[in-house]
């Protein structure tokens, strides 16, 4: 009735097992990973200087923890009080950092950007155990849990779909 084209239903786009009907942001799981910072930053009531950052207190990683240190000073960030005292300003450049245009060194990534740096070095398994430490599982946003497709949620049967069924 709405002139939008749907292909015929068949019994793949109803699998989640399927790439015909799983959702292509979940892969057909249901649930999608993302950063956890309660995990990063298990303690608000840390500073930057005593070491806010979870990740940034190994010898692997105390770099990021000088880095932030050196850039914060450079951009009157405090570094003194807890993450809880920032502003949300400061407490937004600890997490999201700064634009940042393709070489530049001078602009802090935040605790994302290192995360997403290191997401494109996973193929090391220190880093993938990393990662798996500081993440959690949430329910996929692109299908709401149901592993499905979109064009499998828009048939429905007595006005009902698949997911409301299964």
């Amino acid at each position: 009735r709405c002139g939008i084209p749907f292909p015929e239903p068949s019994p793949a786009l109803f699998s989640a097992n399927s790439p015909i009907g799983a959702c292509p942001e979940c892969e057909g799981f249901g649930r999608t990973v993302e950063l956890d910072l309660e995990k990063v930053i298990p303690n608000p009531n840390l500073s930057i200087r005593q070491g806010l950052i979870a990740t940034w207190r190994t010898p692997a990683y105390r770099e990021m923890h000088e880095w932030m240190l050196k850039l914060a000073r450079r951009r009157r960030i405090r570094t003194a009080v807890s993450f809880r005292e920032m502003t949300e300003e400061e407490r937004n450049w600890v997490v999201e950092g700064e634009p940042r245009e393709a070489h530049d060194d001078d602009k802090w990534p935040g605790v994302r950007g290192f995360f997403k740096w290191l997401e494109g070095r996973r193929y090391k398994t220190h880093v993938r155990i990393l990662l798996a430490k500081y993440r959690r599982f949430v329910i996929c946003p692109t299908c709401g849990g149901s592993k499905l497709k979109p064009e499998a949620m828009n048939v429905r049967v007595d006005d009902r779909t698949i997911a409301d069924v299964g």
